[in-house]
């Protein structure tokens, strides 16, 4: 019984991998599409395939934390190398990534400075200055950077505030 259960798990599993190679693909054609209506650059078709600028999109589709016992975690976003964060940028990068508020675009919601000041101060028990959030913004960068991630997926605004640039899943 156990035998047929694990085939039909292994099965189910490899159906799900291949409706997300699927989903991966039109994604991709959609972001070259959407990159040349945006910049009205249509000189620059070719009959080849385009460049690999082209296949990168700019959001994350899928952001999967793995906890470690010392509270840092093992990050792997979309189909990049997994990589060790820190605790602490662990859970500001979890906090970023919370679709936890209204957004205008498939992206996750803006969090605040003022927000994000009062988590921190929360986290740490103490007050912290105004000017932590943008350190710890930019020590996420220089991490996901140094991971090999070459993508800017920490978005900064001064009105808007912060968030990482993570595609808001479809709720059924």
């Amino acid at each position: 019984m156990f035998g047929a259960l694990r085939a039909a798990h292994d099965l189910l599993r490899r159906a799900l991998d291949a409706r997300d190679l699927s989903d991966e693909l039109f994604e991709r054609a959609e972001y070259i599409l959407l990159t040349l209506f945006e910049d009205n650059n249509f000189t620059s078709l070719s009959s080849g395939p385009p460049g690999p600028e082209l296949l990168v999109p700019r959001e994350a589709r899928r952001l999967k934390l793995s906890r470690n016992p010392d509270g840092s975690a093992m990050v792997t976003i979309d189909d990049e190398k997994p990589f060790r964060l820190p605790g602490g940028l662990t859970d500001f990068l979890e906090r970023l990534a919370a679709d936890d508020g209204a957004s205008a675009d498939s992206v996750v919601a803006w969090k605040s400075r003022a927000s994000l000041r009062e988590w921190f101060e929360k986290q740490k028990d103490k007050p912290v200055p105004a000017r932590y959030v943008n350190k710890r913004v930019n020590d996420l960068r220089r991490h996901l950077r140094a991971a090999g991630i070459k993508r800017d997926l920490v978005y900064t605004d001064d009105v808007l505030g912060v968030r990482f640039a993570l595609r808001r899943q479809v709720r059924i």
